[in-house]
């Protein structure tokens, strides 16, 4: 159907009353600088609050949550969650962007937009009018992509311009933004905010850090400390949380208590309950510079268990498990190596500029010493030596030969690094990624695998992680297998063996001993028998550790004696295309004299080269919608049975939709359309029109080549030839719109008020050209009542395309359509059915048809077997001859 673009004017007016009563002067929000990476995992929103909330308003669209706002200086990044799931990125779906912060400049719809943007794609708004003109630059990202989900985010080019003079969308530093959803019928239901627009104001970027900049010192820095034991949920981690509340009190590090102080680098400044099993730590702190190319290092001292969080989102877990954690969670395990710093490396896009919450949740393991220590300083540093915050990485592993397996390691340092894994201490050709795969794992690939990593600064290596490899060998798994195998020639035969091992497994199959060229999988297929094919066929399989045979299978091949039928026919005006039930002897297929058509003149025989049960017999010129019948004889399948003789099947001339055109010789043009330029999209030309008792069929050309075959490009039918009934178009009252091959209701008036089944649509060619031709069934039906489309045999039709701002450019015709008058054709000639009967041979056949003789199939006059009419019964003794049907 149509664009949304030209439906978007619609709200219903109790929605419109309330919007006017509750219209409020929004505050600009002050930017947040920050650098988003579209992935939909959303860890670098942290710290970047809520713009705005709106309330739930439909259950027919998208229904808007939450909106978060952030930029930089290359992107305007726009993060929403919904209150049920779907996907708010179709062409129901439209982001407003007023980019001058005016509402009375630009298109207005609740603000002045500039650019609307819909499915990624964005549209110049700026001089007022809805949709004037492509954006260029946009760099359009979203995530998550092809799914339902409730949050999603994405990303506009703050370098985008308007295509047409190639000025700047983003003008200024104040804009507005509105969301907006719509049901299928293109009616606008919801809009957050529901007033006015969501005004922001782009952040400055902040100076490059630098040089290193410590954020909390391991002694110095004070916190807020909850070790009550009561349970504080998620709550706590707000940045507008008071942890000045009861429960709380300030303290530094390091915090804890234990018996054996003297592994640590600093006493314990702030000692908690013996009997405390989690703590709660929040710290606060200041970052004023671009997080980009930032490093941040977490040095902490910890015994047992931590989970880190920075501006409410999670950044770390040491030595606590999967899931989610309350204050009865305990940490999995002990540190093993009490005293000694445990690096952690922080994103840091989980920073904001301004105020930054570090929080800590601290969880005594079960047994062990009863301690419970935490110290930690964190630091922001442009420069940074590679370092690996997990020592046990990359990790041992044992790998099935024939497997993939991939080695990586926790790696914390400056940009840019390099990297070069080594095995054995050697440098691997390639490998210089921080991971490192091997896929497929052979033998030789055993071995150990460590990571280089170098930056300006230094470099560092990992340690050393052993590959071993494992096989399990070869088993037949069924003794059975490859069956015996009995087949009739010129059929398929497949013969399979069931096997385990390890891979890699190689397959050799063999036939008498002798290998089959290609026939290196599990299973052997032999698509068109042949007598020479007959044998013993067996496998054998193979893997690095064993080799195995399978038995021998025997194939028995028996001769086809079946012979092939005539089982469709399809005529058009100047070729006739049959279909046998099996693929056909070339010789004979292709000789004219096995072929005849009564008034007709077989000019050649075509096989088709790859499906030789096809052949198409082109013939002298025959009348669009006349009735007749083609006799084959002689014709023979591959292994000499011929088709029976004499055997006659009739057909009805009608078009073939294959872009060939030779068929609508003798269709007048119906309609010339002058060209109207400058043509913009499809610009007719010529106009041909043709019907028989299932199809109204169409032809048009093209001034200039082209694609009518898009969503800018309709076809109205006005059905009943009534102007004043239908959705009004170019003078004619259209029951229904087809666009793209489908169908639409427009019955009642309305734009698009359903479905209609049964089109069976068929167009060709399918992309661009200047000739084109295309069919639509009589018998469509309206979905929502079931009643015919076709109303009348006398219709009208106009051709029309739009240009990418969906601006009508042309028709054809340009008033009051084009006239066409179906006409069912003649009736197709019942088929003459033979019937072999204790007292000898019985014709019969349904309807009204003559009945005509002669003694031989090429020879001789046929003549009208007087009074005949259904059934006939022939005397066995009169010898043979031919009979055949022909109109009354």
């Amino acid at each position: 159907m149509k664009s949304p673009l030209t439906h978007l004017t619609s709200w219903p007016a109790a929605r419109l009353a309330v919007a006017i009563l509750t219209l409020t002067d929004l505050q600009s929000l002050a930017g947040t600088y920050k650098h988003i990476t579209i992935d939909g995992s959303f860890a670098d929103w942290a710290g970047v609050p809520v713009a705005y909330s709106d309330p739930s308003d439909t259950t027919d669209a998208s229904d808007y949550k939450d909106v978060y706002v952030a930029n930089d200086d290359d992107y305007l990044y726009v993060r929403f969650t919904l209150y049920t799931a779907d996907d708010p990125f179709t062409s129901r779906n439209n982001l407003f962007i007023d980019a001058d912060a005016n509402v009375d400049t630009g298109y207005r719809v609740l603000l002045g937009s500039e650019m609307l943007i819909q499915g990624g794609s964005g549209y110049q708004e700026k001089n007022g009018g809805f949709n004037e003109g492509g954006i260029v630059g946009l760099d359009w990202l979203r995530a998550p992509t092809g799914a339902n989900s409730t949050d999603f985010e994405f990303r506009v080019s703050r370098h985008a311009k308007f295509d047409s003079d190639q000025t700047d969308v983003f003008a200024s530093a104040d804009i507005a933004l509105l969301l907006e959803s719509e049901t299928s019928s293109f009616t606008r239901v919801e809009t957050a905010p529901d007033t006015e627009g969501l005004p922001y104001t782009f952040a400055v970027k902040p100076p490059v850090l630098p040089g290193p900049l410590p954020l909390v010192s391991l002694t110095g820095k004070e916190w807020q400390i909850n070790d009550a034991g009561t349970d504080l949920g998620t709550g706590w981690l707000a940045s507008d949380y008071d942890d000045t509340q009861s429960g709380w009190r300030a303290g530094k590090g390091l915090f804890g208590f234990t018996s054996d102080a003297g592994v640590y680098p600093a006493a314990i400044l702030t000692a908690t309950p013996a009997e405390s099993k989690t703590v709660y730590l929040r710290a606060k702190f200041p970052y004023l510079n671009d997080q980009s190319g930032a490093v941040l290092v977490l040095s902490n001292y910890l015994s047992d268990g931590a989970v880190f969080y920075l501006n409410g989102t999670e950044v770390k877990r040491v030595r606590m498990p999967s899931g989610p954690i309350t204050a009865a969670t305990a940490a999995s395990g002990e540190n093993p190596a009490k005293g000694q710093a445990e690096l952690i490396g922080i994103d840091p896009n989980v920073l904001v500029v301004g105020d930054n919450i570090l929080a800590v949740e601290l969880h005594q393991a079960p047994g062990g010493a009863a301690d419970l220590v935490f110290g930690m300083s964190f630091l922001a540093t442009p420069t940074f030596a590679p370092a690996f915050p997990d020592p046990l990485l990359p990790a041992d592993r044992e790998v099935v030969a024939g497997t993939s397996t991939t080695f990586a390691a926790e790696i914390l340092g400056s940009a840019p690094l390099t990297y070069q894994w080594l095995k054995d201490g050697n440098p691997v050709a390639g490998a210089t990624s921080a991971t490192h795969t091997i896929n497929p794992v052979l033998p030789g690939d055993d071995g150990s695998y460590s990571l280089r990593v170098s930056n300006s600064v230094g470099t560092n290596t990992t340690r050393a992680a052993k590959l071993t490899i494992l096989g399990t060998p070869i088993v037949i798994t069924d003794a059975t297998r490859p069956l015996d195998t009995t087949v009739t020639e010129g059929t398929p035969a497949s013969f399979t063996v069931v096997n385990t091992g390890s891979a890699p497994v190689t397959y050799v199959w063999t036939k008498d001993g002798i290998p089959v060229l290609g026939a290196t999988g599990a299973t052997l297929d032999i698509p068109d028998v042949r007598a020479i094919d007959a044998g013993l066929y067996r496998v054998t399989v193979s893997n690095p550790v064993n080799s195995l045979q399978s038995r021998e299978a025997r194939l028995t091949v028996t001769a086809d004696t079946v012979a092939p039928t005539l089982t469709a026919i399809i005529g058009s005006p100047n070729s006739i295309h049959l279909t046998f039930s099996e693929p056909l002897d070339l010789a004979t297929a292709t000789n004219t004299a096995n072929f005849s058509a009564a008034g007709l003149t077989i000019q050649s025989v075509i096989l088709d080269t790859n499906d030789s049960r096809l052949v198409t017999l082109q013939t002298s010129a025959q009348t669009l919608g006349s009735s007749y019948s083609v006799t084959v004889s002689n014709l023979k399948d591959r292994f000499n049975n011929a088709v029976a003789a004499g055997t006659s099947r009739s057909f009805l001339s009608t078009i073939n939709i294959d872009g060939s055109f030779t068929d609508w010789a003798g269709v007048a043009i119906g309609y010339t359309d002058p060209s109207e330029p400058p043509a913009a999209g499809t610009d007719f030309k010529d106009v041909y029109a043709a019907s028989d008792a299932d199809f109204l069929y169409l032809r048009f050309t093209l001034y200039s080549p082209g694609n009518p075959n898009t969503f800018l490009n309709n076809i109205f039918i006005d059905t009943d030839n009534d102007p004043l009934t239908g959705y009004r178009v170019a003078g004619i009252g259209s029951e229904i719109l087809i666009q793209e091959g489908a169908g639409y209701q427009q019955k009642n008036g309305g734009f698009n008020e359903g479905a209609v089944t049964g089109l069976d649509f068929l167009v060709s060619p399918s992309g661009e050209g200047s000739d084109f031709e295309l069919r639509i069934s009589r018998k469509a039906l309206f979905d929502g009542d079931k009643l015919p489309v076709f109303a009348s045999q006398t219709i009208r039709v106009v051709l029309e395309t739009e240009n990418s701002s969906f601006a009508t450019t042309d028709t054809a015709p340009d008033t009051e359509g084009f006239e066409i008058t179906l006409t069912d054709g003649p009736t197709p000639m019942p088929t003459l059915v033979i019937l072999k009967t204790a007292e000898g041979v019985r014709l019969t056949w349904e309807g009204t048809a003559k009945l005509q003789y002669r003694a031989a199939l090429d020879s001789g006059s046929w003549t009208e077997v007087s009074g005949a009419a259904s059934p006939v019964n022939l005397d066995p003794t009169t010898g043979p001859g031919f009979y055949r049907l022909i109109a009354q």
